[in-house]
């Protein structure tokens, strides 16, 4: 009889051991939470990152890849503070080849926020995946001065119609906007570059005329 009560637990010990393992599985469960909140804040995060990248990746492409028709027989570069008009090597619909084609990329506002919306030529606009709660576009001049719609009043240029071509185009394409759920504000810029599909000057009928 002694002997059994020695072999025995008392009820203080058995609550002390419940209570250590019950410490124990609530220091588990909450390392378990706090992994599963990290990996969630990382995901976001990653997403967020993605989000940003393939937006400026599809923008810069389409933007940098923007003609200065010759001869005025294509799309001149035509902006504002809502998006632009323009003439791209570029296109982001499976069904037309890269050729250059017009193009437009315009802010409309949605009921669920604003939305970019690109068509090229007459093919129907569709719009780009993301949201946006702010958005606006501005235009960097070669002398370095900003405007909300391009081209410039002539006597903001400095001539009606520059002799290079190429400064028809802005030196700098800024695209300010806020997605949707969030709270920061980024600023995209992207340089339209001079194009290689222009061709030369047409030679002058007159050249050679009375030569022997």
């Amino acid at each position: 009889m002694s002997l059994s009560r020695q072999l025995g637990l008392s009820l203080l010990e058995v609550l002390v051991t419940v209570t250590i393992f019950a410490m124990l599985f609530a220091v588990l469960t909450m390392g378990w939470h706090q992994s599963m909140n990290a990996q969630a804040k990382l995901g976001d995060a990653a997403e967020h990152a993605r989000t940003h990248q393939q937006l400026a990746l599809v923008l810069r492409q389409l933007i940098s890849e923007a003609l200065v028709p010759d001869h005025q027989a294509g799309t001149e570069f035509n902006a504002d503070d809502k998006g632009f008009v323009a003439e791209t090597t570029t296109s982001l619909l499976a069904s037309i080849g890269a050729a250059p084609l017009p193009v437009s990329v315009k802010l409309e506002t949605t009921a669920d926020g604003k939305r970019l919306q690109i068509s090229h030529g007459d093919a129907a606009s569709r719009p780009l995946p993301w949201r946006f709660s702010q958005a606006r576009w501005r235009y960097l001049d070669h002398a370095g001065e900003w405007h909300d719609a391009w081209p410039p009043p002539p006597a903001q240029l400095g001539m009606p119609l520059p002799l290079e071509r190429d400064s028809y185009l802005p030196a700098l394409v800024a695209f300010s906007y806020t997605v949707a759920g969030e709270s920061r504000g980024h600023e995209l810029l992207a340089a339209p570059r001079a194009s290689s599909w222009r061709l030369g000057e047409p030679t002058s009928p007159l050249i050679g005329v009375g030569a022997p």
